[in-house]
């Protein structure tokens, strides 16, 4: 029950936070984060994903669906999304499970089953810092490098 109710509020909390952010986030083309950022390898992206709170903001036109994660020291995931996509901005809040893991390419990795019945696919972006903050990239050479970077928020356990 107390799983639960801590799943429950950290959902109206990032319903609650995420439309403040969102109007404060960065905005970086996957071009300009591979050109002008650092790439982080994977001991990098080791110490800052494993043990956090991961939230990556989707570009959706003028709202963000938001994916957000604990990236477990065993490799486990809890994870939920707070989805703002389409045109009415709806939240759906849905929570998940699966795993978590730094590839040898440095790439963070994670599969999350959100409770539909199709098998999840992993989910691999390259991590680089730019701007202060960090990115996700799938590809470092896209077909589009105007598309947008994806941006990544760490937490730290000791900070949620």
């Amino acid at each position: 029950m107390k799983k639960l109710l801590a799943v429950i509020l950290g959902l109206a909390t990032l319903a609650i936070f995420d439309g403040a952010l969102a109007a404060e986030l960065q905005t970086a083309t996957v071009s300009e984060v591979v050109a002008k950022g650092r790439q982080l390898t994977r001991p990098d992206v080791e110490v800052l994903a494993v043990g956090s709170r991961v939230t990556r903001y989707i570009p959706r036109g003028v709202r963000y669906s938001t994916h957000s994660w604990v990236c477990g020291r065993d490799g486990s995931v809890q994870g939920f999304t707070n989805d703002r996509g389409g045109e009415t901005g709806a939240v759906r809040g849905m929570g998940g499970t699966g795993t978590c893991r730094i590839d040898d390419g440095g790439r963070l990795c994670t599969t999350v089953q959100m409770g539909m019945k199709v098998e999840a696919e992993p989910v691999c972006r390259f991590i680089f810092e730019f701007g202060g903050a960090y990115w996700g990239v799938a590809r470092k050479n896209p077909k589009n490098p105007d598309a947008p970077a994806i941006l990544h928020v760490f937490v730290r356990s000791s900070e949620q």
